[in-house]
């Protein structure tokens, strides 16, 4: 099948090559796996949290021989993207509703029986994993799942968000404290330990990015 798609092109993946194809007239994505234990873990995944109705892009098609999973194409807008234009905009309070669309997925997804049986959080919380299509969030890239919990989810994303471009601008900031403050009253994470997590996720965060101040 994979060789009948006309490949139009690629988009930015650190972990596998991941194309924008045509299919039949069809626009669609092909994510092509450097590893079978990649492939494997991506696919069981999908399927698990496909039955418990997390929005998820459609699984079209899987091939283990070529390592390769198609996936419905969304012509929607990364996480990245959008905190970045509501940043330009100065747009805090749609800045922070987002972030809270994000929260209620990974809350969704920790819900999900065969989550909370094997104590596993998301752990990848770089924003181009969520995608913003038709008022609907959807979560991709399943393949980095591993032991957590929410609010191990909860601290890297803030900790991520702290650190896109412009690095803990003013703006950020503000967004962070509103946000923080609206999931502490929701009383499923511990003040304390969510501040751990962060400090934790930035010295990490720092490290990777040679970033030292």
């Amino acid at each position: 099948m994979v060789k009948t798609m006309k490949k139009i092109k690629q988009f930015k993946s650190k972990k596998n090559k991941v194309f924008l194809v045509k299919n039949h007239g069809d626009f669609m994505v092909l994510k092509e796996f450097r590893t079978i234990e990649q492939y494997n873990k991506e696919k069981k995944f999908y399927e698990i949290l496909q039955r418990e109705n997390i929005p998820l892009p459609l699984m079209i098609n899987v091939n283990s021989h070529e390592k390769t999973i198609l996936y419905e194409y969304l012509d929607s807008t990364n996480g990245v993207n959008i905190i970045e234009d509501l940043e330009r905009s100065n747009n805090k309070e749609a800045c922070v509703a987002f972030l809270i669309k994000i929260y209620e997925w990974l809350k969704s997804f920790h819900s999900v029986p065969y989550i909370k049986d094997h104590n596993l959080c998301f752990y990848d919380l770089n924003f181009r994993n969520f995608l913003f299509y038709k008022n609907q969030l959807y979560g991709i890239d399943l393949e980095s799942i591993n032991q957590g919990d929410l609010t191990l989810d909860l601290g890297k994303m803030l900790a991520m968000y702290l650190y896109y471009d412009e690095i803990k601008s003013k703006f950020k900031l503000r967004v962070f404290k509103s946000f923080k403050e609206y999931i502490i009253e929701e009383g499923e994470i511990v003040s304390q330990e969510l501040d751990f997590i962060i400090k934790k996720e930035e010295a990490c965060i720092k490290t990777r990015r040679h970033i030292f101040y």
